[in-house]
């Protein structure tokens, strides 16, 4: 499967001064065939910076905005470990 570039609706939300410029440490992305986008960001611990959280997205657009379809993050702690996080409302 080729992998895409496109512009995220973060990065979109940036540019426009929406939001800070915090940026993923890495960031792929894909179009799957149904068209929807799936994503993996991979974010700098906040309240600690050697700790990882890997964001997995499937989104589409809809009208004028994008939707996600589904979210999943996953915490990996400075020792390695790994676990879920809950589900945000968003």
């Amino acid at each position: 499967m080729a992998c895409k570039l496109f512009i995220t609706p973060l990065e979109q939300a940036v540019n426009r001064g929406k939001m800070s410029a915090r940026r993923p440490k890495a960031r792929f992305s894909t179009v799957l065939p149904s068209g929807e986008f799936l994503s993996l960001s991979v974010w700098q611990g906040k309240s600690d910076p050697t700790a990882e959280v890997l964001s997995i997205q499937v989104r589409r657009r809809e009208g004028e905005g994008w939707i996600t379809v589904s979210r999943l993050a996953v915490y990996r702690s400075p020792d390695g470990s790994y676990s879920q996080l809950p589900d945000r409302t968003s």
